[in-house]
């Protein structure tokens, strides 16, 4: 029965998605965005296969993220972004993105040598109770930096009353009284239609691998983060393209050190 339910979904998705077109480009974007979401959750709490269904088919149908959180009255977070908000200089995003936070966030016009600033776009959170509706919402911008790698920043406000759990990091360092945290998770991208192997989902249980539709092909892919809180606000720079915590780290530093 579990197996029959997961099919539909799939299945679902595939039918949906089939109907729209996007550049490499921009599912690449998407798909960024859709799995740092989810990879939040080891944050909050661990996705049901009937919410990680729907995360995946408002997510590329509606190129919007969602994920369940457990939170009193909320029960997931919602956002979406129109590629009509999608801003391309960073003198803009920036204004944007102060007036959204209410002061100005750290925002790199490149990083590095050779990550310049690519585009980028502001969004609301959305908390959703059980019913569909808005309890809650805090703002959160996304900074797309691409070069010879693609690196993305989010800088947020989230809600206080959001519950976390213990994360497991493989690199924790402070620096100028700021503790930078960073992690690697593995994941595995698969078609709509494609089913996971049990080994696979053994991993997924585990919590080792974390398993999601919407790629074309089968991809397996190590998503590195460096997270740091500056000023009432979370920073979390990420990447699934091959980057060393170290040089994530590097690049972190670099924004603490921006007046």
């Amino acid at each position: 029965m579990k197996h029959d339910w997961e099919k539909q979904i799939k299945d679902g998705i595939l039918a949906e998605v089939s109907s729209v077109s996007f550049s490499e480009t921009e599912e690449n974007r998407i798909l960024d965005a859709v799995h740092q979401k989810i990879g939040e959750r080891s944050k909050i709490m661990k996705l049901s296969k009937k919410k990680m269904g729907i995360v995946l088919a408002a997510a590329m149908i509606a190129v919007g993220t969602v994920t369940a959180v457990a939170a009193g009255r909320i029960s997931y977070l919602r956002s979406g972004v129109s590629m009509n908000d999608v801003v391309t200089e960073a003198s803009q995003l920036l204004g944007q993105a102060e007036k959204k936070l209410g002061q100005k966030p750290k925002v790199a016009e490149a990083l590095g040598d050779g990550l310049p600033f690519s585009e980028g776009y502001v969004i609301d959170v959305d908390g959703i109770d059980e019913e569909g509706n808005r309890v809650d919402s805090y703002p959160e911008v996304y900074v797309h930096y691409q070069g010879d790698q693609d690196v993305t920043l989010s800088v947020s406000r989230p809600l206080e009353n959001l519950p976390g759990t213990e994360a497991e990091y493989t690199l924790e360092e402070t620096y100028q009284d700021i503790l930078l945290q960073g992690k690697v998770d593995q994941y595995l991208f698969l078609p709509p239609s494609q089913e996971p192997s049990e080994e696979d989902r053994k991993l997924e249980e585990e919590g080792r691998l974390m398993i999601s539709y919407g790629s074309e092909t089968e991809q397996r892919k190590a998503f590195k983060s460096i997270a740091w809180n500056e000023d009432g606000l979370h920073y979390l720079l990420f990447s699934f393209d091959e980057i060393e915590l170290e040089e994530l780290t590097g690049y972190a530093k670099e924004i603490i050190d921006m007046e």
